[in-house]
């Protein structure tokens, strides 16, 4: 049902598919929470945007490279429409969590 709703307000199918396949919960923000690991390699989008955002920051240096782990969990759609407050919310999270380019 959120998979779809994510899908409706421009979400990537494939993201929202795939995200399924790497599918926990994780102790986060003080709570319990659904999360993916897909994406979260080196080469997902998720990881590399996270990156970007500390080093832009200044909480990772510039030349990190690969020495970059990622502290935040990629929440599940799902948590995303829990968590949010309205949809200009959900779709700032849906893009911050790397499911809308």
């Amino acid at each position: 049902m959120a998979g779809a709703q994510a899908i409706r307000d421009g979400a990537d199918i494939t993201s929202i598919v795939n995200a399924r396949r790497g599918m926990a919960t994780a102790s986060a923000y003080g709570r319990r929470l659904r999360a993916t690991r897909e994406g979260t390699t080196t080469r997902g989008a998720f990881y590399r945007s996270e990156r970007a955002r500390a080093i832009a920051r200044g909480q990772a240096p510039a030349d990190i490279g690969r020495a970059f782990r990622l502290r935040t969990p990629r929440l599940m759609p799902e948590e995303i429409y829990r968590l949010a407050e309205s949809r200009d919310e959900a779709i700032r999270m849906l893009r911050r969590f790397g499911y809308i380019s």
